[in-house]
């Protein structure tokens, strides 16, 4: 266990149904996605390097302080075992929530893998199936993961349901599905195919202000006909959706996840509202999710990513501003006692007012 620095995404809500070009949120599976994710990229790693996995995994500690942001949701990147002390915790389609007390600032651990490593990259790249023997040693390295409860036939049931959900096809117009074809034409694995779009993508404009859809985009079709052959700019949320559709439309899993993104610096992250990123993640069979970058560099002379405010990711009309369990009853309770403060403060200056009008009474 150690502290690295890096960048990094903190998932907050995962959509899985793009509907009416609004993502919304379908899926309320109990499974543990986390733990089986977990698992499934030790498999992974076990299978490719043997005994020397821990060259291309780290287990890592991280504090989180998300001081001024109220919600309900757990930030926590890809490969998180969150568990908080005395603080009962709920999962529901892969995300995570505090069931009743929110804390501003809590403690997790997470498994950082290196992206940037080759024997990493191949084992991403074979997406080799995991057999039950691999399966049992990875259960022996996580020991919170109670073997009693993660099975294998339960991993079985995880990815099924990750398939079935995640895993919906959207229809590509002629020239989308022509485009598509010559730029995967050199892909010759799944993990390629998905660097192939990001780098299509991340050729585009980065663009806060690209304007509203025209009102002849309707589906997912006319969304990516618009975006990849008129527009070519946008932010975030655009891009994001673009991938994930572009994914799915090679039988890819993928989900569209708002979060944000934050620096860890001796395993401290400190995560504000204006960090608000959005970003597509991907289920491969054998691996587990896996994150990608679409978006654009906003400054494209240093590479740098710019982050966005939640207002901007949900006022870009595509990502649902449905009310699920992000709504705080901490929230209600801090705006009623602002409000009584406010009346406590005005009850003297009417009763102030009120004397010097009645001092001049004759």
């Amino acid at each position: 266990i150690g502290n690295i620095t890096m960048n990094s995404n903190g998932g907050n809500k995962t959509f899985d149904t793009f509907e009416d070009l609004h993502w919304i949120k379908t899926d309320e599976s109990t499974i543990d996605y986390r733990i089986y994710d977990v698992l499934e990229t030790l498999c992974a790693v076990i299978s490719s390097d043997g005994d020397i996995y821990f060259d291309h995994l780290r287990n890592v500690y991280l504090d989180i302080d998300c001081s001024g942001i109220v919600t309900a949701h757990i930030f926590s990147p890809l490969k998180s075992l969150p568990s908080i002390e005395k603080t009962p915790l709920t999962q529901s389609g892969g995300d995570l929530f505090f069931d009743s007390t929110i804390k501003p600032s809590y403690r997790i651990r997470f498994y950082h893998f290196f992206r940037n490593d080759e024997d990493l990259k191949n084992a991403i790249a074979d997406q080799r199936p995991v057999d039950a023997d691999t399966f049992s040693e990875a259960l022996k390295i996580v020991t919170s993961a109670d073997p009693k409860i993660c099975t294998f036939e339960g991993y079985k049931t995880y990815q099924k349901t990750i398939r079935d959900i995640y895993g919906q096809k959207p229809q590509l117009s002629a020239k989308t599905a022509v485009l598509f074809e010559e730029t995967l034409k050199d892909a010759a694995n799944d993990y390629e195919k998905l660097l192939a779009i990001e780098t299509l993508l991340s050729s585009m404009q980065y663009d806060l202000k690209p304007g509203e859809l025209p009102e002849s985009v309707h589906t997912a079709a006319d969304f990516l006909d618009y975006l990849l052959f008129e527009s070519q700019k946008g932010y975030c949320v655009h891009y994001a959706t673009a991938f994930v559709l572009l994914a799915r439309a090679q039988g890819i899993p993928a989900r569209f996840v708002q979060g944000y993104t934050f620096s860890l610096r001796n395993g401290q992250a400190d995560v504000r509202s204006y960090m608000a990123h959005a970003w597509p993640e991907v289920y491969l069979d054998g691996f587990g999710w896996l994150d990608f970058e679409p978006t654009p560099p906003s400054h494209p002379t240093t590479g740098t990513q710019e982050t966005v405010s939640v207002e901007e990711v949900t006022d870009s009309g595509i990502v649902s501003a449905q009310d699920d369990k992000n709504t705080d009853p901490v929230r209600f309770v801090q705006i009623f006692l602002i409000c009584i403060a406010f009346v406590s403060v005005l009850i003297p200056v009417f009763e102030v007012i009120h004397k010097i009008r009645f001092d001049r009474l004759p």
